[in-house]
């Protein structure tokens, strides 16, 4: 059952998901796709799944494995054009692939790092109020986080706002530290302290002086 109570809990959780695709014609890749599929060697028939109504769910795993082939292609391409004369020279070919941006077909740009890994899109995701939807809520993205010179910058949509409990974002840490070392010892007022040390010592005295004279 669903409750008020629960999307209070999540309501400052950041979620984070793959981007999706945003090409315009990344349908029209996935329909090649299948249409490849028919073909040597594949030899894949899914005439009964049409039949029904339903054709095989081409994932983004499909783009990665083009967006490879694409960026081997280039990168043999300039090693050829750069004067190399070995395909089979692997240290060549990748030396033009390290340290590249390049386009992904799902539309999302993406880069090679030095080590030979892709930075990955990241979409995130909070729960947003939705007067259409059955639950009054929804899990929709509100920023993306996006190569920009080998550095992960964190861009949010438009329009798009996170809500929080307390109204902005919680400190990443709290003022005075998680030790409170930040700051600075609160003064002491000894002034008291030596006054009634004072007055004590006096009276200490005084006392002393009595119990001498009366005895």
């Amino acid at each position: 059952m669903f409750k008020e109570k629960r999307v209070k809990y999540f309501r400052s959780v950041l979620m984070m998901f793959y981007t999706s695709a945003m090409n315009p014609k990344y349908e029209t890749f996935k329909e090649q796709v299948l249409s490849y599929l028919k073909e040597h060697p594949f030899k894949l028939n899914y005439s009964m799944l049409e039949v029904m109504g339903h054709l095989p769910i081409i994932k983004e795993h499909a783009a990665n494995l083009y967006d490879a082939v694409m960026l081997y292609a280039h990168a043999l391409n300039s090693t050829l054009a750069a004067g190399g004369n070995d395909t089979r020279d692997g240290s060549a070919v990748i030396s033009h692939v390290l340290g590249k941006t390049y386009q992904s077909i799902t539309g999302l740009g993406r880069t090679i790092d030095a080590n030979g890994d892709a930075n990955a899109n990241v979409s995130v995701f909070t729960i947003q109020r939705d007067h259409n939807s059955t639950y009054g809520h929804i899990i929709a993205p509100v920023a993306i986080f996006q190569d920009y010179n080998d550095t992960q910058i964190y861009a949010a949509h438009a329009k798009a706002k996170i809500n929080w409990v307390a109204g902005s974002p919680p400190v990443a840490e709290p003022k005075c530290g998680f030790d409170g070392k930040k700051c600075p010892p609160p003064e002491v007022n000894h002034t008291a302290k030596i006054v009634g040390g004072a007055v004590s010592g006096v009276g200490l005295i005084v006392l002393v002086i009595l119990a001498v004279a009366y005895r």
